[in-house]
């Protein structure tokens, strides 16, 4: 490759190329001239004996090849590489990832972290990164343009752009620092202290009985395959005849279909036309009998009809050729010598008579009765649109809803209707509420995201009191028995029992590890049935439900057949909120993800299903259990209580 003019020092460029010489060699006797090797190679390949700049003779070579054999000219070569030379770049300063914007002096491997004096005396003072060895940044490798890594260090399995601190025997998985506390109750060990060759012995063994295991389901796997295709053969087989034999049933009874409806068709057109022979009769003497209004009753009906007894056995016999329901009454308006005859005379059918309106009712006898299925009663439901976020919902002793709205950090005061009667609350007094709850003292009580229960007053809106739950982080909702409040802490997976007159814990219950049939992870609702003493608590990530005896905390039940999920009948699938019908003891459970409300009976077991239109989140039954509130997050609805449907209920 060429290289660029020199400027201004023709000593270093060609004559020929008038380039900047590459390989400058010398190849006349009588001359000192100085030509790049290629040049002279293609200028002797050319012909040329004489100096192309002096043009003396006297060249050292007798071929074109030779001239790469020759010396190299050192001074001119030399000269080159000085000029050319590239200089050092200065050398980049390695800074901590603190915000004091200092130089780094040691570099944790550990941490995966560049660290100022400042940070070595903190990382030094931490209890367990005391026991890294951060090295000092001139003995470690540094990238270019980044700070100092290792692509040696192990990672951690969740944050995969992190150094693994830890390692957790019981799951068998390296984690960085903020992983640390998803592993509680495990046996931990530090990376730094971890027998690494043990933990290979230990891998080599497992990988061994792996494939052991893969070589053991691959001859099942290949069983299984031969067995599926046989299976798959006799299916077809199966399935060819079966069709062969339903479609002769489906072809015979198309044809008794066809008969049959015929054959309907002809009764049918005889029945009618009797029926309607006959409504022509009865039409006859309804005009008959109001016509004695005006004109005698023996003028109109005649002889035969000069009682009232005859009157009532003639029409008798009329209706008896209609299908009438039972206990039918037949009314017919009486003239003036009808009056007369009921006055003088014992009429044996007539069973209630009115002279004054001159009329006279009889009862029918039981005739041939349809029976009519009796309809189910319409599920009365009003919904409205809320586009806060309401989550938690409650009913005040005026039957009025008080929802909490997560997202603007307030409460509103609806109406069973959907009109809102008043906003409830502001911004200053909650803080992304969750649940809510009315006491006995016509108090509302709000948990919302804050380590705090508090206290407003359902008349005044007035901040009465509030409660700071120590160690109160990621409260979700909260229920009231007696004079204590249930808290449930979804950070250590406990039940906070609480004092309220005293402010102080009383009792906290639950268990702390996850494999335990008592440990309540991420519960998001509450309730506690007054009259049997008992508290409910949802299990979100469990799907599952408690319920624990309120007097000692004992567990009493677990509603849910499994711990993963699932849409049978006995199962949730993510239950959020629960109340509880406070009369007959029935548990209302709020199934999020299966889209319907789960009815259980007092004693644990599972009673029906009601399918709903959308996700249900917070639930409230009200004093007298006539009404039942749900939110769906994006509205709220009340429906009719208690429910019989068949059809997914339609929700807001």
């Amino acid at each position: 490759m060429e290289q660029p003019l020199v400027e201004n020092d023709d000593l270093l460029n060609c004559a020929i190329c008038l380039h900047t010489f590459t390989d400058p060699k010398t190849a006349f006797a009588n001359c000192a001239h100085v030509f790049c090797a290629s040049c002279l190679h293609d200028y002797v390949a050319e012909g040329n004996d004489k100096c192309p700049i002096c043009c003396n003779v006297g060249l050292k070579v007798s071929t074109a090849q030779e001239v790469f054999s020759l010396p190299q000219h050192t001074v001119i070569q030399s000269r080159i590489e000085q000029l050319y030379r590239p200089q050092e770049e200065p050398q980049q300063r390695i800074m901590c990832g603190c915000d004091r914007s200092e130089e780094a002096v040691r570099y944790c491997p550990v941490c995966d972290e560049n660290l100022c004096s400042t940070c070595v005396q903190e990382h030094s003072s931490n209890r367990i990164q005391a026991k890294h060895h951060a090295q000092l940044v001139s003995d470690v490798k540094r990238d270019a343009d980044q700070s100092l890594t290792s692509d040696t260090l192990t990672k951690c399995v969740v944050h995969n752009s992190r150094a693994a601190t830890f390692c957790c025997l019981s799951c068998r998985v390296s984690m960085c620092n903020d992983c640390f506390g998803n592993h509680t109750g495990h046996k931990m060990e530090l990376l730094c202290n971890f027998d690494s060759a043990a933990c290979l012995q230990t891998v080599n063994k497992r990988i061994e009985q792996l494939s052991q295991q893969h070589t053991t389901v691959e001859r099942n796997l290949s069983q299984a395959r031969a067995e599926l295709a046989a299976v798959d053969a006799q299916f077809e087989k199966c399935r060819s005849e079966l069709e062969a034999h339903f479609g002769a049933i489906e072809a015979f009874v198309a044809e008794q279909r066809r008969e049959k409806l015929v054959a309907l068709s002809k009764a049918y057109g005889a029945r009618a036309k009797t029926l309607k022979a006959t409504i022509s009769s009865l039409e006859v003497v309804q005009l008959t009998c109001k016509s004695t209004t005006t004109q005698p009753l023996s003028a109109t009906l005649g002889p035969r009809l000069m009682t009232v007894d005859g009157l009532v056995e003639h029409t008798l016999q009329v209706a008896t050729q209609h299908v009438l329901p039972v206990n039918a009454r037949f009314s017919f308006e009486l003239g003036q010598t009808a009056q007369t005859t009921v006055k003088q005379l014992d009429v044996g059918r007539v069973v209630d008579s009115d002279i004054n309106n001159n009329s006279v009712h009889a009862p029918l006898p039981a005739l041939l009765v349809p029976q009519v299925a009796s309809q189910r009663p319409k599920v009365a439901v009003v919904g409205w649109k809320l586009d806060k976020n309401p989550r938690g919902v409650c009913f005040t002793p005026t039957n009025t809803l008080i929802v909490a709205q997560y997202s603007n950090n307030s409460l509103v005061e609806c109406s069973l209707d959907g009109s809102v009667v008043r906003p409830f609350a502001s911004t200053g007094q909650v803080d992304g509420p969750w649940s809510v709850e009315v006491n006995h003292s016509g108090e509302v009580v709000v948990k919302d995201q804050t380590p705090r229960v508090l206290f407003i007053d359902l008349q005044t809106e007035q901040l009465v009191r509030s409660l700071s739950i120590s160690d109160g982080v990621e409260l979700s909702s909260c229920a009231i028995y007696n004079r204590t409040i249930m808290v449930i802490n979804n950070y250590n997976n406990k039940i906070v029992v609480w004092d309220m007159a005293n402010n102080k814990l009383v009792d906290a219950f639950g268990a702390d590890w996850v494999g335990h049939r008592m440990h309540i992870d991420c519960s998001f609702g509450t309730a506690v049935d007054q009259v049997r003493k008992r508290l409910i608590f949802t299990s979100w990530d469990k799907h599952q439900v408690f319920v624990f005896d309120a007097q000692n905390g004992h567990h009493l039940h677990t509603l849910g057949s499994t711990t993963s999920g699932g849409a049978a009948h006995h199962q949730f699938h993510y239950p959020f909120g629960v109340t509880v019908h406070q009369q007959t003891g029935d548990i209302l459970i709020a199934d999020q993800v299966n889209s319907r409300l789960s009815v259980w009976t007092c004693d644990g077991s599972w009673k029906q299903n009601i399918s709903l239109s959308k996700q249900p989140l917070c639930l409230a039954l009200n004093e007298d259990a006539t009404a039942l509130a749900i939110t769906t997050g994006t509205g709220v609805n009340v429906l009719a209580y208690p429910i019989e449907a068949r059809q997914p209920i339609p929700l807001e």
